[in-house]
């Protein structure tokens, strides 16, 4: 099979009510995703959890070949079918697999998980030497069930190698900003604070 992909896509609504009309036609999607899409490991719909203000809608998707990767700008807006104010932020990564955890199921019992999308960009020429020290700092203090990750994903920016971007997900915010301080990643990293509203983050 190969590699997986992650996607992080922003969709600026012009209104709350586009907002939400847009959630829901991507939580039928992600329906269809869940049961037809075997290859599709992520497909999570979510909202600013720290801004009352945006109207955006962002999705993280986990997949081998991603529904929104593989569509155009046009049929990506034809395919919301709602007033966007902006254009459309499609970012794609290598996942790293050394660096990532896999996904606790438990991840789909905690509807108002914490989920923070970080992003770091590192001096050129040493990617090798930050992917070790995240790889040694996750083995050493991933373990802990009671706090750790519910998941953990590291990306590898595909239009700028020297970008990375992490997709976590917490039972609460405290547990987040502890493991994140614990593996020295707070101080480094540049989070966005986001709230499931629908889709999934872990399929068996």
């Amino acid at each position: 099979m190969a590699p997986s992909l992650l996607v992080f896509t922003v969709l600026p609504c012009k209104s709350r009510e586009a907002q939400q009309k847009a959630i829901e036609f991507l939580s039928t999607s992600a329906q269809a995703m869940l049961k037809n899409e075997p290859n599709n490991k992520k497909y999570g719909i979510c909202t600013s959890s720290t801004d009352p203000d945006d109207l955006c809608v962002y999705m993280i998707e986990e997949s081998v070949q991603p529904w929104w990767y593989s569509l155009s700008g046009r049929s990506r807006k034809a395919a919301v079918e709602h007033p966007l104010s902006g254009e459309i932020l499609l970012e794609n990564y290598d996942i790293v697999e050394g660096c990532s955890l896999s996904p606790r199921p438990e991840v789909g019992q905690h509807k108002n998980c914490s989920i923070a999308f970080g992003t770091y960009t590192i001096n050129e020429g040493t990617m090798a030497q930050k992917l070790q020290h995240w790889n040694d700092a996750l083995s050493s203090k991933a373990g802990a069930a009671d706090e750790g990750p519910l998941v953990f994903l590291v990306g590898q920016n595909k239009a700028d190698p020297n970008k990375m971007s992490t997709v976590e997900a917490f039972k609460s915010r405290e547990d987040a900003v502890r493991f994140q301080t614990t593996i020295g990643a707070q101080a480094e990293m540049q989070y966005r604070w986001l709230k499931q509203v629908g889709g999934y983050l872990y399929k068996e």
